[in-house]
């Protein structure tokens, strides 16, 4: 734990980001974008194939989703927008199965130090709920934000400084209510509320530690939640990369940059740096939880399926229709 991060924990002023990588850790080992539009695709395929009777019948189509996603011909915001075009926010309803009951030793190490103090508030990109279920589990007070309505409370809370309780903020939407999600390629271009933007600026002059996030989203867009403008103002940053892919990517040394002499890149799994830091803190660490078994996927592909039913034939031929014409 570097000693900036330290002094700033002490103070109550550590701004956590979490990206999918923190939910990505078993038990939890929610799937990535890529991973969770392939098994949206394999679901409509089923979808159509029972209802015509003919099992198996899709497969080659599958094979060639999956052919140019691999490549990155095509990307996942598309096929949501694609989706979303022929069966309206029934598409986010789909997204919804992300919402399993499953925390990882990384939930509960930033539980963990939120129960201690030492956060001012909790940024995520994710539509899960597992870092609420890890405060919950600690009995640690907290109000989530992921819309406009929400944004303009936080942010009274944030400016009148309010620590109890604590903020988490949630940049693209929350599972709680399928219409606050953004994941497709129109609502990606027209960029996050401006309300949100307010928070996350009235955020900008704590300490940010980046944990599971990838910060792919400022290759396409350099202004993404105001982060590079913000480091200028901000005291610093740790940004935790993944040991199995420890190079940072394009986005991410961008952001780092922006930090200059104030940034530490640390290479550590998130739990793991987690429960150093409680460590050099004194206070109790992430609880041990058992991670032998993912058992977070076998919830999230049984709310797929259920969602996939729900549709008719005819919405899900749509949207394989799209898919396969786009391709």
């Amino acid at each position: 734990m570097g000693s900036r991060l330290e002094h700033f924990a002490r103070q109550g002023d550590v701004i956590v980001m979490a990206g999918a990588g923190v939910s990505a850790g078993k038990p939890s080992a929610l799937p990535g974008w890529k991973a969770a539009n392939a098994a949206i695709v394999q679901v409509l395929c089923r979808r159509l194939e029972s209802g015509l009777n003919r099992p198996g019948w899709l497969s080659q189509l599958v094979s060639v989703i999956d052919a140019e996603r691999s490549t990155d011909r095509f990307p996942p915001d598309y096929q949501a927008q694609l989706i979303e075009e022929m069966c309206g926010d029934r598409y986010f309803r789909a997204l919804q199965a992300l919402d399993v009951d499953v925390i990882n030793a990384g939930h509960d190490g930033i539980a963990a130090l939120a129960a201690a103090g030492a956060v001012k508030a909790v940024v995520t990109t994710n539509f899960d709920r597992l870092i609420e279920r890890g405060l919950d589990k600690r009995a640690t007070h907290y109000v989530v934000a992921y819309d406009d309505v929400g944004y303009v409370e936080m942010l009274q809370r944030i400016t009148a400084r309010e620590r109890d309780p604590l903020p988490i903020l949630k940049s693209h939407g929350c599972v709680s209510d399928h219409r606050s999600m953004i994941d497709t390629l129109k609502q990606r271009k027209r960029g996050r509320s401006q309300h949100l933007q307010e928070c996350l600026d009235a955020l900008q002059l704590g300490y940010w530690v980046y944990l599971g996030f990838s910060a792919a989203d400022l290759e396409t867009d350099p202004n993404y939640l105001g982060l590079v403008a913000g480091a200028a103002r901000s005291a610093g940053a740790t940004y935790v990369t993944y040991p199995g892919n420890p190079t940072l990517g394009k986005g991410a040394t961008t952001l780092m940059n922006a930090y200059g002499d104030r940034g530490q890149i640390v290479v550590a799994h998130v739990a793991a740096h987690l429960a150093e830091a409680c460590r050099a803190l004194g206070i109790p660490g992430p609880d041990p939880i058992l991670d032998d078994d993912a058992l977070g996927p076998a919830q999230f592909q049984e709310k797929l399926e259920a969602w996939a039913d729900g549709l008719s034939q005819a919405a899900a031929g749509l949207c394989l229709a799209a898919i396969l014409e786009a391709i």
